[in-house]
């Protein structure tokens, strides 16, 4: 199995505006509801918690190691977002091993 993206919960009441380096932003979800979704409009009207789940996964044919992962978080942390949880997502060939 291969590293396809990762679940970082990021501590904000806002929806942030994170790069991720070779993973992009996919979706923003606050308590399960998704608040924003890559290319959607803002849902930011929906009432949220202080966590926030934002999920990064790699382009298609794109590798990554638990090294670029790091990195990753590296880049993420030092622009000042506070995190409390990583959820590693892993996918055998196409078939992914993760919900959503």
């Amino acid at each position: 199995m291969k590293i396809r993206g990762f679940d970082l919960y990021v501590q904000s009441t806002e929806i942030p505006a994170i790069e991720g380096g070779k993973f992009e932003m996919q979706q923003v979800a606050n308590r399960g509801t998704p608040v924003w979704t890559k290319g959607s409009e803002d849902k930011s009207e929906i009432q949220q918690t202080n966590v926030q789940r934002c999920r990064f996964e790699l382009s298609k044919g794109t590798e990554a190691s638990f090294t670029d992962v790091c990195e990753t978080l590296t880049k993420i942390s030092a622009k000042g977002v506070s995190w409390s949880m990583l959820h590693l997502l892993f996918a055998d060939g196409e078939s992914k091993k993760y919900s959503g």
